[in-house]
């Protein structure tokens, strides 16, 4: 390569394993360059390591042609603590198999179909009894004379859509797909025979692909043969093993091995699911909300965080059929607690109002004009296009994506080095590098100033692009020193966000950005408003058995309220809101019915602010600002248009090939890509804006897969985004409105029934109430303490009391009592003094 002004100094001779006698001179003005910083991945080399597991490729060995229709890979991989390994081909759903010889036990091997062409074969090893895992990727290229076949996957649908690959299926009538190509390029003849319903012909859907509707039979395997034949009869075949089976997983929690109880803040799940195919994945959840995922794996084990109660801890398996099964533990976090004072008190009291209460006292109007918070939107939008660009580690199952959103994740994802250009003007680049002697993904890489494995989507930028463009412009969003801010009311807060499904959709031309039901967990279930009155208001504090913690039994005795001030800061305060509260929606984006092609014109649509800068002549500029193409141009421009910034927006690249002086020349102005060739080589593409001809590849990647245009609409489900309301911020937003009902928040505490449902199974009353020694009460409708697990010998009353419900409270002493479940539990005291006691309680005899 030689930059604008070189001096023409020899470089480096470049030899080519595919073409022994070809020799490039490459020349530049800074002299030598660096080595390239991507490898042939399919080099042996060194062991390198990843995530703890160390790798080889053995063979083949650097990029050749091979002639043979299939080839054996081989590799070496162990751990430094020995872990026993297990390797499979991602496209291929096979293990590979230790060779003999081996006592190390640390070599693999299999032998794997091609078809014509580059071949990027992708191995995953991992542990077989751990979490870790790798990838490894093996290009094989083969141009021998027999025909290529290869099976892709299987799918349910005619056209095998969404077919991937895998060994076990739950439906007996499945599509098989298929790649296969011959040497000349025509289509070949492909025939699978090996199903139940017998040998059928597979039809062409697309160039080289091909798909089969075969039936199985019931709980069974099957060995698919696909056979290919060329136009002159020669053939090849390969093979697929297939079982078909509805059987589920099998899960075996190891620990905990029973239900268990104890006072540690997490508790340990450990355990394995076994198949009769490979474990798609494994979720673990505790209660609804899913805490961790293990993804094709065997094994879980990991450490879940308790809360005070019952958690009921639930392990998912889906198998690659999609067989699921679940196994639960129940773990009771168990912790001392200490319940004091209470009684009759005819001085300030703190009374509570529960959310209901709180939802019946503030008129919906009002609850609607009370902003509580303005949540900044960046931090939902950045999480939501992170979590589609990496959906596992976020948290959600990347087969809940359809077509459109695993194309748009692909997308989000791609380098220079896994840039697919077919189809694309950009196409045409691939012969001129071809042309020049260099791998496609440097040239681009020089081109457009990347790294070849640097994402070329800017996170942070397209996160930009899309709050101004689709979430700025929708009317519930306001815009301020560039932050799109959403208010969220009283109104919403005590529906969990819900009502935003609505705000947040179709308004006027703007299609809306949530599509589907919005969920937020804002309060805790103790959420309580603490309001200090004057009244003779009875408190008692007690324990709710299910949730394992203190809550609060209130009656009221004869005698009123006097005041209720809330605009006193310390008369009025919220317990029970979420310390960072989340939320959960589904995001959505629409695309346009049409296919933007790049623009011929250099000086169309010129930029207001940057003089010079044109954005070019597609007509995707036109379109309304929330559209997808829109929103994919807009970054391709900020994210190329300040290229080479310090040169003038300019840039030259001169390419040699041989003899050949100037054999390409590439000019970048401002983002005017001109490519001209010398010598026949290659066919470059015609002047155009590089973010345009972007525009045209992301938009062509989108609809892989079959897409019709203007069907790749992309929408995902973020899960667990913070909104950012403190209780502090509640508090002052609510104050005056609950002033000026307060004669109605009077009547409301002070009626004949409880100011709010009591959750409570027993409470402590202390010594002095009646004259009487300190004491357990239950409830009137609860039923009463009993000194045997059995429930059948009732424990006796208090002295000095006429409640048969209450219980002297002694140190030391076990009550048990019926849960207001109906469950049977165990209350011991362990401390107790006149105005205090502390107790553990648990369910009695283990888990209820």
């Amino acid at each position: 390569m030689r930059s604008a002004g070189s001096d023409n100094r020899p470089l480096r001779h470049l030899l080519r394993a595919t073409l022994a006698a070809a020799v490039l001179a490459l020349c530049a003005c800074d002299g030598p360059l660096p080595p390239a910083d991507y490898g042939d991945p399919t080099l042996p080399t060194a062991p390198d390591e990843a995530n703890g597991i160390h790798v080889q490729v053995l063979a083949p060995g650097a990029l050749h042609p091979i002639p043979s229709a299939e080839v054996e890979v081989r590799l070496r991989a162990f751990t430094d603590d020995g872990a026993p390994l297990l390797v499979h081909a991602e496209d291929h759903p096979q293990r590979l198999a230790t060779p003999a010889g081996d006592p190390a036990g640390e070599e693999f091997a299999l032998a794997l179909p091609l078809v014509h062409g580059t071949n990027r074969l992708r191995l995953r090893v991992r542990e077989a009894h751990g979490t870790r895992s790798r990838t490894v990727e093996v290009r094989v290229r083969y141009d021998g004379d027999l025909p290529g076949v290869r099976p892709i996957g299987l799918g349910l649908d005619e056209d095998c859509g969404l077919a991937r690959p895998r060994a076990t299926v739950r439906e007996t009538a499945v599509c098989l797909a298929a790649e296969a190509s011959t040497r000349s390029g025509a289509s070949p003849h492909v025939r699978v025979a090996g199903a139940a319903s017998g040998p059928v012909e597979a039809r062409e859907v697309a160039p080289g692909r091909f798909v089969a509707q075969v039936t199985l039979a019931e709980e069974s395997d099957a060995v698919l043969t696909l056979s290919a034949t060329d136009e002159t009869g020669r053939s090849a075949e390969a093979t697929l093993r297939v079982r078909h089976t509805r059987m589920p997983p099998g899960i075996r929690i190891d620990d905990p091995a029973v239900d268990v109880v104890l006072d540690d803040a997490s508790v340990r799940l450990a355990g394995r699911a076994e198949a009769a195919g490979a474990i798609r994945n494994i979720t673990v959840r505790r209660g609804s909300r899913a805490v961790a995922m293990f993804e094709g794996q065997e094994d879980f084990d990991l450490h879940v965080p308790l809360q005070p109660g019952t958690n009921l801890l639930t392990v998912v398996a889906v198998d690659d059929a999609g067989n699921e099964a679940t196994e639960t533990r129940r773990v009771f976090r168990d912790r001392p607690i200490t319940l004091r004072g209470g009684g009759r008190v005819d001085g300030p009291v703190m009374l509570d109002l529960d959310r209901e209460a709180l939802g019946a006292l503030v008129p919906e109007e009002e609850q609607r004009r009370i902003t509580l918070v303005e949540l900044e939107l960046r931090p939902l939008v950045r999480e939501a296009l992170r979590a589609i660009r990496d959906p596992a580690a976020t948290g959600i199952d990347p087969d809940e994506l359809g077509p459109a959103e695993r194309n748009l994740r692909r997308l989000l994802a791609m380098d220079l080095d896994t840039a697919d250009l077919a189809g694309t003007r950009l196409e045409n680049l691939l012969t001129v590098a071809e042309g020049i002697g260099l791998p496609a993904p440097r040239v681009l890489a020089e081109l457009l100033d990347l790294s070849p494995l640097e994402p070329i989507a800017d996170l942070d930028i397209v996160t930009d692009v899309t709050l101004e463009r689709l979430v700025g412009a929708h009317p519930e969003v306001r815009i301020e020193r560039g932050e799109a801010l959403l208010a969220i009311s009283l109104h919403d807060a005590l529906r969990d966000l819900g009502p935003l499904a609505e705000r947040l959709g179709p308004a006027g031309e703007h299609p809306g950005i949530v599509d589907g039901p919005v969920r937020a967990d804002l309060f805790e279930p103790g959420f309580r408003m603490r309001v200090r009155a004057r009244s003779r208001l009875e408190r008692f504090e007690g324990v709710d058995v299910s949730m394992g913690r203190k809550d609060y039994s209130q009656r009221r005795p004869d005698g009123p309220l006097a005041e209720v001030d809330f605009l006193d800061p310390d008369a009025f305060d919220v317990i029970g809101l979420v310390d960072e509260p989340t939320a959960d929606m589904r995001l959505r984006i629409l695309e346009a019915p049409v296919f933007f092609v790049a623009g011929t014109g250099r000086r169309e649509n010129p930029v207001p602010d940057r003089p010079g800068f044109f954005r070019g002549g597609s007509s995707v500029w036109d379109e309304p600002p929330w559209v997808l193409e829109g929103l994919i141009a807009e970054t391709a421009y900020r994210i190329f248009s300040h290229r080479f910034a310090g040169q003038g927006w300019q840039r030259t690249l001169r390419y040699d090939a041989g003899a050949i002086r100037d054999a390409a020349v590439l000019d970048w102005d401002r983002g005017w890509l001109t490519i001209e060739t010398a010598g026949g080589v290659g066919q470059p593409p015609p002047p155009g804006y590089v973010w345009e001809f972007l525009t045209e590849v992301f938009q062509v990647r989108l609809h892989d897969g079959g897409i019709p245009e203007g069907e790749a609409h992309v929408a995902f489900t973020l899960r667990g985004v913070h909104v950012g309301i403190d209780a502090d911020t509640l508090v002052e937003r609510l104050r005056t409105p609950l002033q000026e009902q307060a004669d109605q928040l009077l009547e409301a505490i002070l009626g004949t029934e409880p100011l709010y449902p009591d959750t409570t199974d027993f409470h402590f009353v202390p010594a002095g109430i009646d004259g009487s020694p300190p004491s357990l009460r239950r409830l009137p409708d609860a039923g009463g303490f009993y000194r045997d697990e059995a429930l059948s010998v009732p424990a006796t009353g208090v002295e000095r009391s006429s409640d048969p419900r209450r219980v002297r409270a002694v140190e030391g002493e076990a009550l048990h009592f019926r849960a207001r479940n109906g469950e049977p539990w165990t209350v011991l005291v362990l401390a107790v003094s006149d105005d205090e006691v502390s107790v553990r309680v648990f369910p009695a005899g283990g888990m209820p």
